[in-house]
């Protein structure tokens, strides 16, 4: 139908890091930003209520944000700014998901603070993480603020565009997850039968086809009355 969009689907491709020892630094700096951006942004909210009996909005602490990073451009204004905002998203989300369960009676949960923060979210990419072409068939890994990091590639992405780029760290070692947003693909026809074949049910016999042809019922019960005579 005109004017409709086709339906989307995402699809996610885990692929393993590489980086350079000071791009591995570099992304371990950005993560404790996000681990102090994170914990300064609880305690505001928790101040805020517990002195003033205010509740402070993830709109409010965006603008905060906004300031701080032009202040602090060798702290948090190192990180992609759509990152740090991820992070305070994901701290609104965590306090409507306790004040939900608190209505529902359950057990709350109240966000805590964290010790470490080991992965990062870049919310509707936008080219500020993508697979390019290297030397000789390889690949490199494009990150914002942090450049070219090798990268594992055992086969090509889809076709379709990166809607998020997650970079994390597990253990000792580093991944990308790459989430591309691609067409759902249309339904197959659906088929009919060349040669559709009535049934007709009935008495006499089993069942008389429209071609003609009829199917006699099994008389297991006759059988069996004759088999027993037999035998008596």
């Amino acid at each position: 139908m005109d004017g409709v969009l086709p339906p989307k689907m995402y699809h996610p491709n885990k692929y393993r890091l590489y980086p350079f020892p000071n791009q591995e630094r570099e992304l371990l700096r950005q993560f404790d930003e996000l681990r102090f951006l994170w914990n300064y942004a609880l305690e505001q909210r928790q101040d805020a209520w517990r002195k003033e009996k205010r509740s402070i909005s993830y709109v409010d602490q965006c603008r905060g944000l906004a300031k701080w990073r032009a202040y602090d451009q060798e702290g948090v204004g190192r990180v992609y700014g759509d990152v740090a905002q991820e992070t305070l998203a994901r701290l609104d989300d965590a306090f409507k998901h306790f004040f939900r369960r608190v209505r529902a009676g359950g057990q709350p949960g109240f966000p805590r603070f964290k010790r470490e923060i080991t992965s990062m979210c870049y919310p509707d990419s936008n080219g500020s993480g993508a697979l390019v072409p290297g030397r000789n068939g390889t690949w490199r890994f494009r990150l914002s603020t942090v450049g070219e990091l090798p990268i594992q590639v055992h086969r090509l992405p889809p076709e379709g565009r990166v809607k998020t780029v997650t970079v994390k760290r597990e253990g000792d070692r580093w991944y990308a997850v790459l989430t591309y947003e691609i067409a759902d693909p249309a339904p197959a026809p659906a088929t009919s039968a060349e040669a559709p074949v009535g049934v007709d049910l009935g008495l006499t016999h089993l069942a008389t086809l429209s071609t003609g042809e009829v199917v006699e019922a099994p008389k297991f019960l006759r059988r069996d009355s004759v088999q027993r005579a037999r035998r008596g």
